[in-house]
């Protein structure tokens, strides 16, 4: 008994020359023994050997599409087709819906073809279309409107394909059929609807247009200053423990020096000297009493021949110890009746110099702050000029007085706001967009500013992010909060937990909250020291297209074409190659480079 068997598969070609075909293989297998049955009746198949069959490569020439003759509006369809035309019903009211499907059915690219898009079909206006693909067919379902009462017919819709039959190679235009329709009127009373795209009397503002511009004036200080540095961040996520360990040394050094009767009189030495003068005491009395409490002796034991020694064991040099040990000898000697003295000021000065307290003066802060106030009342001066500009319709001017603003030093993140206004009004999107990105950086909760993001992406057709959901969300968890406030956060949960385990760890119900404590304080140190830093600066395409090549240099086939507004993670600095500069970057997993002037940085 012998089979037959044939099987066809589908090739499209994606370029031109001769390709050539892997020659085909056939395995099967061939049953030598008889089968038996199983040990549950079950029919068993015998012994097999695998056979197998060769075909021969195939080599195919593939030409390229004639450019003679080519209509102007090709729409890529190659093969043999049949277009019909039909509607989903004939009667329908103005302005209400109609269906129009349009089958292309036949052999060929049906995968790549175009579709007509009947964005001006006369008396019509296109809602919406849906297309559906198959191996053997195209249907195109449009969603018409019909704007008039006058319409009888649907008129024909010609598209195009290159016929490959043998002998009858060449481009075919085909026009459908016109079709029949009933238009209803409308009612006396009744008006049709303004349609997408025409004017209309007001707008909404993040739907149909962006929010006005902001004062730079008022707001958070975080919209006026940056992050600080990566060193700076990690002294503040360390300065917790490192004030706990601190403190816990002050607790400590504090109970001993309690427990330290002698540290004690002396420590307070110098205060009962005041006050002892306050309260008219003898000055020679009073200075006596503080050296006995400094030197932890009786106040007769002071006076003698030994005072020299005893200063200076207790570490004071040998000339300040000679100028005390004559202060006393006078002192004494005028009570008992001596010529001369104690100089009240002397015995103070004497004191002073005793506790080595030294003085200094504060630095001058506004001398140094005042180059970077300078430089901030000019951006302010910038701003306002800027400002002016935008509400006299010159957007060109504001931007580039804005622009100007922003770049100052500890600049109001509202100027890259009221720049992305002005650059919208400008048309240049792409700019738009890198500017409202730098304003989110500082604002990432406004939510005009969120709005006008979303205007800007939908009018770049610009879709969302499909990747995994759960990073998704996490990103986007990421982006409402700005660095600053990750670090205050990642401070704050640092400083509990660090209260808890080393301020109270004495205490079981503290020690608990500073675990919990220390899981999000270890999460957030981890992106705000490694992970924020480790991540490359995102940046913006801002020209309509551009290829993203293998390369630093012209002339090779791109990676990737990328458009307006995508997204893209800058990973290196410019790149001078060829006399020219540009960018190394990353866009849906693939490296490569662009011009410099084509991205635009947001960080």
């Amino acid at each position: 008994m012998f089979h037959r068997f044939q099987f066809e598969k589908a090739f499209l070609p994606s370029r031109s020359g001769r390709l050539r075909l892997p020659a085909p293989l056939l395995r099967f297998a061939n049953q030598t023994g008889e089968s038996r049955r199983g040990f549950f009746g079950e029919r068993v198949a015998g012994r097999t050997e695998n056979l197998y069959a060769y075909g021969e490569p195939v080599e195919v020439e593939v030409l390229p599409i004639p450019v003679e003759a080519r209509p102007p509006d090709y729409y890529g369809a190659v093969g043999r087709f049949d277009v019909t035309a039909r509607l989903d019903r004939q009667r329908v009211r103005v302005g209400n819906s109609l269906k129009l499907i349009l089958t292309i059915a036949g052999r060929g690219n049906t995968e790549f073809l175009r579709v007509p898009e009947l964005d001006d079909l006369k008396g019509f206006h296109l809602l919406g279309a849906t297309v559906q693909r198959d191996a053997e067919q195209v249907v195109v379902t449009y969603d018409l409107s019909p704007l008039s009462a006058e319409l009888e017919w649907v008129p024909s819709v010609s598209w195009n394909y290159f016929d490959t039959s043998p002998g009858a190679e060449g481009f075919v235009v085909f026009e459908t059929q016109e079709l029949p329709v009933d238009v209803v009127p409308l009612a006396e009373a009744e008006a049709l609807p303004l349609l997408p795209g025409e004017e209309s009397g007001a707008v909404t503002p993040g739907v149909d247009d962006i929010f006005d511009m902001k004062a730079s004036a008022s707001g958070d200080v975080g919209a006026r200053s940056r992050a600080p540095g990566l060193a700076m961040k990690a002294l503040w996520v360390a300065l917790p423990w490192l004030l706990s360990g601190l403190a816990m040394g002050w607790l400590g050094h504090r109970r001993r020096s309690l427990a330290d009767v002698a540290g004690r009189r002396a420590r307070g030495a110098e205060r009962r000297f005041r006050q002892a003068l306050a309260a008219g005491a003898e000055l020679n009395d009073a200075f006596v009493d503080y050296l006995a409490d400094r030197l932890d002796v009786a106040s007769a034991a002071v006076i003698g021949p030994d005072l020299v020694d005893r200063l200076r064991t207790a570490g004071v040099d040998a000339d300040l110890a000679a100028e005390v040990q004559a202060s006393v000898e006078a002192g004494v000697a005028a009570r008992y009746g001596g010529s001369g003295g104690l100089n009240e000021s002397a015995v103070r000065q004497l004191v002073e110099r005793l506790e080595a307290r030294g003085k200094g003066g504060a630095p001058a802060l506004l001398t140094l702050l005042a180059p970077l106030l300078l430089v901030q009342a000019l951006a302010g001066q910038q701003a306002g000029a800027a400002e002016e500009a935008y509400r006299a319709g010159d957007y060109a001017a504001a931007a580039e007085g804005f622009a100007a603003a922003a770049a100052a030093p500890a600049a109001d993140r509202r100027l890259y706001y009221n720049l992305g206004n002005s650059l919208y009004r400008l048309g240049d999107l792409g700019e738009a967009l890198v500017a409202y990105e730098r304003a989110r950086l500082a604002l990432p909760r406004d939510e005009q500013l969120l709005s006008n993001i979303r205007l800007v992406r939908e009018r770049l057709e610009l879709g969302t992010g499909e990747g995994e959901p759960f990073i998704e969300a996490v990103a986007e968890l990421r982006g409402r909060f700005t660095d600053r406030e990750l670090l205050w956060l990642c401070v704050l949960c640092n400083s509990i937990a660090a209260v808890g385990l080393v301020l109270l760890r004495s205490r079981n119900a503290w020690r608990v909250i500073g675990w919990i404590a220390l899981a999000p304080a270890a999460v957030l140190a981890l992106e705000v020291l490694w992970l924020g830093p480790s991540r490359p600066p995102a940046g913006i395409v801002v020209v309509p297209k551009v290829a993203l090549v293998a390369e630093p240099r012209g002339g090779l086939e791109p990676v990737l074409e990328l458009r307006e507004g995508v997204a893209v993670e800058v990973l290196s600095a410019e790149v001078i190659s060829g006399g020219y500069g540009w960018l190394q970057v990353r866009v849906s997993g693939r490296a490569g480079y662009v011009p410099v002037d084509s991205v635009g940085v947001v960080e």
